[in-house]
């Protein structure tokens, strides 16, 4: 029963990720991407102190200084993802965030050394052929500056999952998602004031559906789904999490043909089939390892 809850609440938690696709891509034909990082992390933040107040006290200089790390990684990746949904649509935009997971095992072995098995081999091939698909006009492969922005958004994100392994098991994970939403908020402020000369910036057009969207936003998406995230992997695998995640991009696109009429172009079908396909491949080989070592 608990892990039926469990895999209920990622799949809930991934739908959230997927739907805040479109949300994003219409806040941000109102504000720069700086103010709607600032604002969206910022209220995930509050509501995260307030959820987990009593793991406030665990914070000493390490999570400081990892969040500090964690942050920007973030603030690089929403900024480059924001800035890319600019660009591109959401169903686009979904789509390419989903090369976070074929990606890790290419920045671990780089990074800390860690071995990487064929079957992420396989999947790393099976993500690029996903963006080849996508990028497709009929006569040769032209990748737009949004696409670009999209996939090293996806690398920044990759990045921080990397990085935030060597700190989940000797670290209060509350206390330090709480500490990382915190800076990339500052960061996301400050820049907008550097960048931009104001803290915030928000043109004539924005109005109260726009304010909803970026509330529900801030609410919903980045504090709601960590806390069902959170929920649902003390009940699950990482690797069941994972092979869940693979599903984002495709309540992306629903999502983008819901709310915003987006359409779904063959390129688009492909590349969404062969990416997601390759976070499934990607954490197959986990489930496989685990069977084995239980024979000895």
């Amino acid at each position: 029963m608990k892990k039926h809850l469990g895999n209920t609440l990622m799949l809930l938690t991934v739908f959230i990720w997927g739907a805040g696709f479109p949300l994003a891509k219409y806040v941000l034909g109102t504000m720069s991407p700086y103010t709607f990082n600032a604002i969206r992390f910022g209220i995930g933040s509050v509501i995260l102190s307030i959820i987990f107040r009593k793991h406030i006290k665990s914070i000493d200089k390490k999570i400081v200084i990892d969040a500090l790390i964690l942050g920007l990684f973030i603030f690089f990746g929403s900024i480059l993802c924001a800035s890319g949904l600019q660009r591109l649509t959401s169903v686009e935009g979904s789509i390419y965030l989903g090369l976070q997971i074929p990606f890790v095992p290419v920045l671990a072995f780089f990074l800390i050394k860690e071995k990487v098995s064929m079957q992420k081999i396989v999947a790393i091939l099976i993500a690029f052929f996903g963006i080849i698909a996508m990028n497709n006009t009929g006569s040769g492969i032209s990748l737009s500056f949004g696409a670009v922005l999209a996939i090293l958004s996806a690398l920044m994100y990759a990045l921080q999952m990397v990085y935030i392994e060597k700190c989940v098991e000797a670290e209060d994970t509350y206390a330090l998602v709480i500490m990382q939403g915190v800076f990339v908020s500052i960061f996301a402020f400050a820049s907008n004031i550097i960048i931009n000369k104001e803290v915030m910036t928000i043109t004539k057009a924005f109005n109260v559906n726009h304010l909803i969207a970026i509330l529900v936003i801030g609410l919903i998406v980045n504090a709601g789904s960590y806390l069902f995230q959170g929920i649902a992997q003390k009940t699950i695998t990482a690797t069941d999490a994972a092979i869940i995640t693979a599903f984002t991009p495709i309540f992306g696109v629903v999502s983008g043909i819901i709310i915003l009429g987006e359409k779904l172009s063959i390129g688009l079908l492909y590349g969404m089939l062969y990416i997601v396909g390759a976070t499934i491949v990607a954490n197959l080989h986990i489930t496989h390892a685990k069977k084995h070592a239980k024979q000895y």
